[in-house]
């Protein structure tokens, strides 16, 4: 029978591949275990599930594994036992549930389409027909996360869009629960990720690109958590989330001001805190 559990950190990252060097695989585990995480996911993860365990456990840090995802590249580890009751994968997603004190809740990690070699229609096409069928998979009146690369900021479409994560600024909670907005398809989700953009002191977003282009922004916040209402009242931990950038408190993730790309990924992990 699953224990209920206690406070839980929740980190994602898209390691780019990183995590197919024996060498990082240390870095990982000692990144894992500073920051107490309980639940991560890996995402552009290239190596087995079963090996990362593995390597991570030569390094102190074990772990547990989702054993199986439709999507390979999302990988799903927790260090507590037993903590998932089930889970469930599709297309760019992958849902695993535990039981708190309010009951089940949901973690949804995804990998959504990039910019890179598509438009913004395709984009939002793809990203809308993946937010479809994993909702679908839900129970909509249990708490949910959505979290992982989203490959757009909080402030375009695929975040935004009423036809597909709906995510609107905390502040906004109270006109949602009053619904001075009816005229929506989907359920409105709270996105806090806007803050990552300036509260952290060392970097001002999760990834990092700069062309010469005027309307370049330099740093974005591709990496995001979403939530239902009700997730965010009962569950979040409102004051925990933040960008990660160091694995010894040495800030190893970024080099030169920006994420280091050379030795680890373009990207860099976003943690939170759940309540119980």
């Amino acid at each position: 029978m699953l224990n209920k559990i206690d406070k839980n950190r929740v980190m994602s990252w898209n390691c780019k591949s990183c995590d197919s060097d024996p060498k990082i695989l240390k870095d990982i585990a000692t990144l894992i275990s500073s920051n107490k995480i309980d639940i991560f996911a890996l995402i552009e993860s290239s190596q087995g599930s079963s090996e990362i365990v593995s390597d991570l456990a030569l390094f102190n840090c074990n772990v547990e594994k989702i054993d199986v995802s439709y999507d390979d590249s999302i990988k799903v580890f927790a260090r507590k036992p037993n903590i998932f009751k089930k889970y469930k994968s599709g297309d760019r997603w992958v849902i695993v549930e535990y039981l708190n004190n309010t009951g089940t809740v949901y973690l949804s990690f995804v990998h959504l389409l990039s910019k890179v070699g598509t438009n913004e229609i395709t984009r939002h096409c793809k990203s809308t027909a993946v937010m479809k069928n994993m909702l679908s998979s839900m129970d909509g009146n249990k708490p949910r996360f959505i979290i992982g690369d989203f490959n757009e900021n909080p402030f375009e479409s695929v975040a935004c869009s009423s036809d597909c994560l709906n995510s609107i600024f905390p502040s906004q909670i109270g006109m949602v629960k009053r619904k001075i907005r009816t005229n929506c398809e989907n359920e409105y989700h709270i996105n806090p990720s806007w803050a990552m953009f300036v509260n952290n002191e060392y970097v001002s977003g999760t990834y990092y690109f700069k062309d010469r282009t005027m309307d370049c922004l330099c740093w974005n916040v591709l990496d995001q958590v979403v939530m239902s209402v009700e997730a965010y009242e009962k569950v979040y931990d409102k004051n925990s989330l933040k960008i990660l950038t160091s694995i010894n408190n040495n800030n190893e993730l970024i080099k030169n001001g920006i994420p280091d790309k050379e030795n680890y990924s373009d990207h860099l992990p976003i943690v939170f805190d759940l309540n119980n």
